[in-house]
């Protein structure tokens, strides 16, 4: 039964943003609070969405960041004015076979990827984290990776698997010796094409954000060669 209402409740929504952009779907709702999906893209959250190069003080951890990596080490770092994927992107996440950009009531967690000419920049609200390009490599038309060194000096290599063409989506995987791990992103130009999940505590930060299921990242990229 709740895989009916489920079914019936994103197809409401589908229907419903074809027709006004500017509805709420209410996903859920208590005393402080609600989440909901709204396709008004209008919205100041859609700019919010799209990470920033660091300036100011973001800026000066950039460089102090960049310089511990780089510093007494042996490597040869790659530097190329020639993106071959889209500089900014941004998280997405999906319910059912849909996908939504998040907008969280505390922002101070929020982050996208910017490629400059010699890093990849994991931008927060707060601040940059960064890996520093050792190399690129075109797999296919739709696999592309990156070999980097991190800001703690651990070796990760980034596939970025493309699994949808038509509305820039891909799959970033980051492998290290320790671990692997994943990440669901589009290019930051087409987030308008994606209504927003957004988490409404009225003024106020929500006591938990919401949470989505987990993705099968797996089943998204094993096609992809």
């Amino acid at each position: 039964m709740k895989t009916i209402f489920t079914t019936i409740g994103i197809l409401h929504i589908l229907i419903g943003f074809s027709q006004n952009g500017n509805e709420k779907i209410i996903l859920k709702k208590e005393k402080h609070g609600e989440v909901y999906i709204t396709h008004d893209t209008s919205r100041i959250e859609y700019t919010w969405l799209i990470p920033d190069y660091p300036k100011e003080a973001s800026l000066d951890l950039y460089n102090q960041y960049y310089q511990a990596i780089v510093k007494d080490t042996t490597f040869t770092k790659y530097n190329s004015q020639k993106k071959i994927l889209p500089v900014k992107w941004t998280p997405l996440n999906k319910i059912d076979d849909q996908y939504y950009l998040y907008a969280p009531s505390d922002w101070i967690s929020s982050y996208g990827y910017i490629f400059s000419d010699s890093t990849i920049i994991k931008q927060y609200t707060d601040g940059p984290d960064v890996y520093v390009l050792l190399s690129t490599k075109k797999i296919s038309n739709n696999r592309y990776e990156y070999k980097t060194l991190a800001s703690d000096k651990s070796f990760i290599t980034i596939n970025v698997y493309i699994i949808d063409n038509k509305n820039h989506i891909a799959v970033w995987r980051f492998d290290s010796n320790n671990e692997t791990t994943y990440g669901l992103l589009v290019d930051a130009d087409y987030l308008k094409r994606f209504p927003l999940v957004v988490s409404d505590c009225y003024g106020n930060k929500c006591i938990i954000e919401y949470n989505f299921k987990p993705i099968d990242f797996e089943k998204l990229i094993k096609n992809i060669q």
